[in-house]
């Protein structure tokens, strides 16, 4: 499965790297405008790495489902489909390509974000004046900014299980399309239709997942607040693989 997991990484090599240069020219503009004191280049290049942010996974988001969805309805799916390489480990490669190249832009998001602010901070020290705001409201509403962070760990952590859950069922809706509707028109709209309809009864039925603690105070208690989440999606992706590898296994037709 390492050299699957190679091989899709390369493949989206351009991708990625397109991404990354401009997530490093306004990472540039941004150090340039805070070094320079101008504050209005400051806001706009703030403002343009958070977008960045969204748009980053969003474009990882593609970069995993695009190319599943092409291979499956073309012809080049017999380089990849008719090898000995079990479904399992193909369609196991592709999610974990995809994780490992999310991850990979989470920890340089994370990392510049961290920058940043020690050099906001530095160069423009009346922004202190915000935290100490934050503080005394925090204070006066009883919520620890300890809590504050924990619950945006919390946060984080869920976005992180949702966005594989969400890739993975997208693999089930292509999958879904390409072998049960695989001789109709429109199978890139009949497989937007059925990913939509997925995620609608997965959410449907999340809804019933317990939440086992109301008030988060500590590190153990966001870990055991994720607890059923985690397993409810991870049942969700794990269902979604093997149906996939079952239906490219009995009824593909490349």
């Amino acid at each position: 499965m390492l050299k699957l997991i190679k091989y899709e990484l390369r493949r989206n090599i351009t991708g990625i790297v397109i991404l990354l240069s401009v997530i490093l020219l306004l990472q540039g503009y941004f150090m340039f405008s805070v070094l320079t004191q101008n504050k209005e280049n400051t806001a706009i290049a703030t403002a343009l790495l958070l977008i960045t942010l969204s748009v980053s996974y969003f474009c990882v988001f593609i970069f995993g489902v695009s190319f599943y969805s092409k291979e499956l309805n073309s012809k080049s799916s017999y380089l990849t489909f008719m090898t000995p390489t079990s479904s399992y480990s193909i369609i196991g490669a592709k999610l974990l390509s995809t994780l490992i190249t999310g991850i990979f832009f989470a920890m340089i998001l994370v990392t510049f974000i961290s920058l940043d602010m020690v050099m906001l901070k530095d160069v423009f020290p009346e922004l202190s004046i915000v935290g100490d705001i934050v503080d005394v409201i925090s204070q006066m509403s009883g919520v620890s900014m300890t809590k504050i962070w924990l619950q945006v760990l919390l946060a984080v952590i869920a976005f992180l299980v949702d966005f594989f859950a969400i890739i993975a069922m997208a693999y089930m809706a292509i999958t879904l399309s390409a072998t049960w509707f695989q001789n109709k028109r429109f199978k890139g709209v009949i497989s937007f239709i059925l990913f939509i309809a997925i995620i609608r009864v997965v959410n449907f039925i999340g809804e019933f997942v317990p939440n086992l603690i109301d008030e988060i105070d500590s590190l153990s208690d966001v870990l055991i607040t994720m607890i059923p989440t985690v397993i409810y999606l991870s049942v969700v992706i794990i269902f979604a693989v093997i149906a996939s590898a079952k239906l490219l296994d009995k009824k593909v037709s490349l």
